[in-house]
């Protein structure tokens, strides 16, 4: 089955659905956004369904490392963007130069 419902505006008005497509076994979640995953639900060992798009229970369990080879991944696609990561308070030092120049 697949679903589509609005997911939020993006700032010029224009419209962003998340579509949904399941069945018995999986789902998948993904925006017309750029085409992002939101959710990708599959069942574990014990026939519950767990969303692993990034495989982790909670965001502290994120390594630097994850953060870096995301942020690579979307860089290296989106050559004419700006590309902002979030990185963990106090993670990574540089200097203003260096951050904005």
């Amino acid at each position: 089955m697949i679903t589509k419902e609005l997911f939020g505006h993006l700032s010029d008005g224009r419209e962003v659905y998340r579509y949904t497509i399941e069945n018995d076994t999986a789902s998948v979640s993904i925006l017309s956004l750029g085409g992002i995953i939101q959710s990708l639900c599959v069942p574990g060992r014990d026939g519950k369904k767990y969303d692993v798009v990034l495989g982790y229970d909670d965001t502290l369990s994120v390594t630097m490392e994850d953060m870096i080879h995301h942020s690579a991944a979307v860089a290296r696609v989106a050559k004419n963007a700006l590309v902002i990561t979030d990185m963990p308070f106090m993670s990574y030092q540089t200097s203003v130069y260096d951050a904005v120049g």
